[in-house]
């Protein structure tokens, strides 16, 4: 049953974190990872990384019915509290089990299903959680579906997903009000999904690549939901087979965008804010002297050092230099630590505490990290098995993008040109739960007016129920115990706003 609930701009007081995060946006505070075997060892759960330290607070918590051994994201609230996490199964608060409502069976594809019945759910950067923009109690999440694709021989993305996220319902405990929106159906790129700042510091740039080409489609994320804008093909092209293992980011200023894999090696290219727009393609080769199979990309807060893991070496570049190949240094090589420390270089993330995170491939007990990664050279100071965690992780770390970003300094026309909205929000309502049977919650985007009014027609037109709203209200319940079965129409009578009817469907 899909539910839907209203935008609601909410005033909250800052966060301040101890020497970390500023008080901005501190929608990534906090960090869950790993995955449950249910044989009573504690070993076996999930680990914590707490944000709101420094350093960091690392603990184990048992998240019941969750597996971060491939899809792996969440979101806090702009104080840091987590709201949710998912493995692109199921969506849920920070205990997991039972999934919020509506957060269940998120994997809506035969294959995602297979690997939701016996796991985590499938490829890493296939899902990604980002706050509404002008909302502070709703949240979006963009996940893939997967499908069989008989030219690449393998499970491929055919479907780019969204879905809309409550946290003001259910006394806190939120909902999913709508999901399995297609917002892209095309053979996609396995993984790569992640996001930036518009230079308007309000809207979401999110970018998936097509599978076998050189195009990247680009959605713009705003008030009024999630729009496809362009498909833009630029670079190298990836051959549909061979665009796997591998990780995609976004520089800290927002001005970079760069891909790594290991058949591909690394290719970055400049991103324009305002436009949405990628130019300026370069790449960076890597020795085939020693095999390897993953590719992992982070770029450090000053958004000058990129950072590229290739299975058993760590390499650091300089952005800022004209050729980028060139300015290639080796930071490390693996040092072949057995299990349970094993663990090669793989995923990186920069964190909060300005940290980049790296985790291995299989199962590992601890993550490398880099302490300094805005210094050049071996001055980043890079620690093998630098932070030793309390729990088996699999390859997973939460895909988030960089937060704190805010408006350009020198900003374009943000609010018109390539696929802007205007600078007014449309206001309107949503019906929740729709389809309905005892009652419905009618949810406004801003206060009713003075007059606002509520009515019911039939489908043939016949006013059959009204009611008025008093001014101020931002909530209100429609019982439809009177109502028989059918489809009714619900228009709302109030100055300004965008969509003054809604069809309801009552099933009992």
């Amino acid at each position: 049953m899909k539910r839907f609930s209203l935008l609601l701009t909410i005033t909250l007081p800052l966060f301040f974190f101890p020497k970390t995060v500023s008080a901005q946006q501190n929608w990534d505070a906090i960090w869950l990872f790993g995955y449950e075997i249910p044989s009573g060892d504690s070993l076996l759960y999930h680990t914590k990384f707490d944000f709101h330290y420094n350093p960091v607070k690392i603990t184990a918590a048992d998240v019941a019915f969750v597996n971060f051994d491939n899809a792996n994201a969440g979101i806090c609230n702009q104080d840091g509290e987590l709201q949710f996490v998912t493995d692109k199964c199921d969506v849920s608060n920070w205990n997991g089990w039972p999934p919020i409502q509506g957060g269940e069976n998120m994997a809506n594809d035969k294959y995602d299903s297979l690997y939701c019945s016996t796991g985590g759910g499938l490829g890493q950067q296939s899902v990604l959680a980002l706050p509404w923009p002008d909302s502070a109690n709703q949240y979006i999440l963009f996940y893939y579906g997967f499908g069989s694709v008989p030219i690449a021989n393998a499970l491929k993305p055919v479907k780019l997903y969204w879905a809309r996220i409550d946290m003001r319902l259910n006394n806190g405990q939120g909902a999913v009000v709508e999901k399995h929106n297609i917002l892209v159906q095309d053979t996609l790129a396995n993984g790569y999904l992640q996001a930036v700042r518009h230079a308007n510091g309000r809207d979401w740039w999110v970018m998936t690549p097509e599978a076998g080409s050189n195009c990247y489609y680009t959605i713009k994320l705003s008030p009024t939901g999630p729009h496809l804008m362009f498909k833009q093909c630029a670079g190298q092209t990836w051959l549909m087979d061979k665009d796997w293992i591998g990780q995609a980011v976004f520089s800290p200023n927002g001005n970079t965008y760069a891909r790594m894999n290991w058949h591909y090696d690394l290719h970055v290219f400049d991103f324009d804010r305002c436009s949405g727009l990628l130019s300026n393609a370069r790449t960076a080769d890597f020795p085939d002297d020693v095999p390897y199979n993953t590719g992992g990309v982070a770029i450090s807060a000053n958004s000058r050092f990129l950072y590229a893991t290739t299975t058993t070496r760590l390499w650091q570049l300089d952005l800022e230099r004209p050729d980028l190949d060139a300015s290639k240094i080796l930071i490390d090589t693996y040092d072949g630590q057995p299990f349970p420390d094993y663990g090669v270089f793989y995923l990186s993330y920069l964190a909060p505490d300005n940290k980049i995170y790296i985790a291995g491939t299989s199962s590992h007990r601890h993550l490398h990290v880099i302490n300094s990664p805005d210094s050049a050279g071996l001055a980043c100071d890079f620690a093998q098995h630098g932070v030793p965690i309390p729990t088996f992780n699999y390859v997973s770390l939460p895909n988030y993008p960089f937060f704190r970003l805010g408006a350009s300094a020198s900003p374009c026309d943000s609010m018109s040109g390539v696929g802007i909205e205007p600078k007014e929000q449309a206001r309107g309502f949503v019906v929740y739960p729709n389809p309905a049977s005892g009652a419905v919650e009618i949810a406004f985007d801003q206060a009713a007016s003075s007059g606002c009014r509520m009515e019911v027609f039939s489908m043939m037109g016949q006013l059959i129920g009204s009611q008025n709203v008093p001014e101020g209200t931002v909530t209100v319940n429609l019982p439809l115990d009177n109502y028989p079965n059918g489809y009714y129409f619900l228009r709302v009578i109030d100055a300004g706003l965008k969509n003054p009817g809604q069809i309801i469907t009552i099933i009992r």
